[in-house]
């Protein structure tokens, strides 16, 4: 029996292995997923498990040929490995991986598949695209609910990105206007007294309506813990207050001692008493994903001409002829969404970094994966951004304070009154505390401005109490702090940039709501400091935009290699020190000083992602196109007898 398996991740040079049963030959082939041509000049190494070996290159088409295997061992099984090539990784499965069983005597045939990790070099990608395009009239797809904003976001991404592709057809998009409610109790259990914290809280919340719950379902947290400092009424009002931040309603809790007993809001047990306290709802709702569109973009459903959007789950007649099924973020399998877009093909694309492996084209039954570069995303330009446009952003954000101090911010940064940085998702600093995160953030900017600069860290953070933590340390005695949702802080923030605070040097504008993706990209485009975030989809957006930024989480935030540079191994570090509690904010703040001077860092890596980003064979929906227009001239290729004499031929000596 002949398999491949994966090797875990990291991928080492040597990792794709198979096995097979001596055979009089083996015949290798190493493949480019994307292009299904052979890749030549990949060492390929034949051997007996704990014994000897032998290793050969593919030939121009990726050939290799093992001549009489016996001698490595008479009724030894095999294992075969390749080097991986510059530019190749492992194909990641989303199906099996092809098995043979060769009969003996005669020859054993393997197919190994490896994917591009960069950019794809082609001339035909861009105009297969746009033939693809030309030729489709009507354009269906389905956007899924989800966990925070992705599958959103990533929707108005393939839109934009189809306009920018030139596509003039008509679409149709599937969303549910309905807030979807769920009047089943749900229960989250905790034990004994916790010293409760916001991430505990929300991690709890998170897990117990992360499933969606249908009829029947209870969901317990449990947690033994012990602390004689937090009494239960504090755990009760801080479940209370997480509950309703999370848009429950009509929900009640009930606390429980070690006895069983059962004791209303005004008898909470004391600090140190063991108890159960449960939380149950008896309702609760979801924002819909119409309104999660709407926070994103106002003017969602006139944005893009020749858009429909159909209110539904599944549409209710079958496309026409030539329709063409898109998924623009989806969890799950393709061949589940089809029945609901009722066309034969569906082409299904992810955000960036999102289980890229599950990236493929659903049609004739089946799903053939799409095999693009890992870091193949949407695009983003300049023109997706535009000017500081500030009636546009108080329509974004819905008037109010945060919308005129968000236009006072970019406004400064526009007119030269204040050097931006953005910084966004530092209460999800996996690897430290909020609170050190924000410290150290302002110790390299005060490291990095310049004599009378103004500088503005814009910090969106939802974990307030750090915040006020970070307020009261010491060290930030010369930060001004302000809350963006304040109706004074304008004024504040402009006394500050007419130097009228002489005590004080940076301020802190501090939001615990979330800033819609227009304005945020506007935040983003302004700052001459790096953007600090974190999560793949976040780094893309600046990686677009050109901006150096910094992750709070590497956990979360991959960064992306560019070839003859070493940025993605400095910010790795540079993470460690925003992270540390004796963070180097010498280090941190040359970094910073660099990116403001020169809009980039360690010797153009930015430039460089950003020259990525926008490369052609990058662009997830023209390569997806380009496969699409591909399929139509050739059926998928299977593995066969060589179709020619191989070149390269290894005797295997006895």
């Amino acid at each position: 029996m002949l398999t491949v398996t994966q090797i875990a991740q990291p991928i080492p040079d040597e990792a794709v292995s198979t096995f097979c049963p001596n055979a009089a030959s083996a015949l290798v082939r190493v493949v480019d997923c994307f292009t299904h041509q052979g890749v030549a000049g990949a060492t390929v190494t034949l051997t007996v498990e704990d014994g000897p070996s032998v290793a050969g290159s593919t030939d121009e088409k990726g050939w290799v040929k093992f001549a009489s295997t016996e001698n490595l061992g008479p009724g030894e099984p095999l294992e075969v490995t390749v080097k991986m090539p510059p530019g190749y990784g492992l194909k990641r499965p989303s199906g099996a991986w092809d098995t043979l069983t060769p009969r003996p005597g005669h020859d054993a045939v393997a197919e190994l598949m490896l994917v591009p990790t960069g950019p794809i070099a082609s001339d035909e990608i861009g105009a297969r695209a746009k033939q693809v395009l030309e030729e489709t009239k009507l354009i269906r797809m389905k956007v899924d609910g989800g966990a925070n904003f992705g599958n959103q976001a990533a929707a108005l991404a393939l839109l934009r990105n189809l306009e920018s592709a030139g596509y003039r057809g008509r679409t149709e998009v599937l969303i549910d206007r309905e807030a979807p409610t769920y009047d089943t109790p749900l229960s989250i259990a905790t034990r004994s007294t916790p010293p409760v914290d916001d991430a505990w809280l929300q991690a709890a919340m998170g897990r117990a309506l992360g499933g969606k719950p249908q009829d029947g379902t209870t969901v317990l947290v449990e947690r033994s813990l012990t602390d004689e400092e937090v009494s239960v009424e504090y755990l009760a009002k801080a479940l209370h207050a997480e509950a309703k931040r999370q848009g429950m309603s009509d929900f009640a809790i009930q606390v429980t001692d070690g006895e069983g007993k059962s004791h209303p809001s005004e008898g909470w047990p004391g600090p140190g008493t063991p108890y159960k306290t449960d939380l149950t709802l008896s309702s609760h709702e979801e924002p819909s994903v119409a309104a999660k569109l709407k926070m994103l973009d106002p003017d969602f459903e006139t944005r893009f001409p020749g858009v429909t959007w159909v209110d539904g789950d599944a549409f209710a007649d079958p496309a026409p002829e030539g329709t063409l099924g898109m998924v623009p973020a989806f969890d799950g399998k393709l061949a589940g969404v089809a029945p609901k877009l009722k066309t034969s093909t569906v082409i299904g694309l992810q955000p960036f970094q999102w289980h890229p492996e599950d990236r493929g084209v659903w049609s004739d039954g089946k799903t053939t994966d799409l095999c693009l570069p890992p870091d193949a995303a949407y695009v983003i330009r300049e023109e997706d951004v535009g000017p500081h446009d500030p009636s546009a952003v108080t329509k974004a954000i819905g008037g109010g304070p945060l919308a005129d101090n968000v236009n006072a911010v970019l406004a400064g940064a526009v007119g030269g009154k204040l050097s931006l940085m953005t910084a966004y998702g530092i209460h999800n600093a996996h690897d430290s505390s909020t609170e050190t995160t924000l410290n150290n953030l302002q110790k390299g900017l005060r490291q990095a401005r310049g004599k009378g600069e103004r500088t503005v860290l814009f910090a969106i953070n939802k974990n307030v109490a750090a915040t006020q933590a970070s307020a009261q340390n010491e060290d930030n005695a010369r930060t001004l702090f302000l809350d963006a949702s304040d109706p004074g802080t304008r004024a504040a923030l402009q006394r500050y940039l007419r130097g009228e605070t002489p005590d004080k040097d940076l301020v802190v504008l501090h939001s615990a709501q979330a800033v819609p993706e227009s304005a945020f990209l506007q935040l983003v485009d302004k700052s001459r400091y790096p953007v600090i975030l974190e999560g793949a989809n976040t780094a893309n957006k600046a990686q677009n935009l050109g901006k150096p930024y910094l992750s709070v989480s590497t956990k979360t935030t991959p960064y992306v290699a560019v070839p003859g540079k070493d940025g993605h191994t400095r910010l790795k570090a540079l993470g460690g020190e925003l992270n540390d509690e004796s963070g180097d904010g010498e280090a941190l703040g040359k970094f910073f000083a660099e990116s403001r001077d020169q809009g980039d860092a360690f010797g153009g890596y930015f430039e460089g992602l950003a020259s990525q980003a926008h490369h052609e064979g990058q662009d997830q929906l023209k390569l997806a196109l380009f496969q699409v227009s591909k399929a139509k001239d050739a059926p998928a290729m299977v593995t066969v007898a060589p179709p020619h004499e191989i070149a390269s031929v290894v005797k295997v000596p006895k």
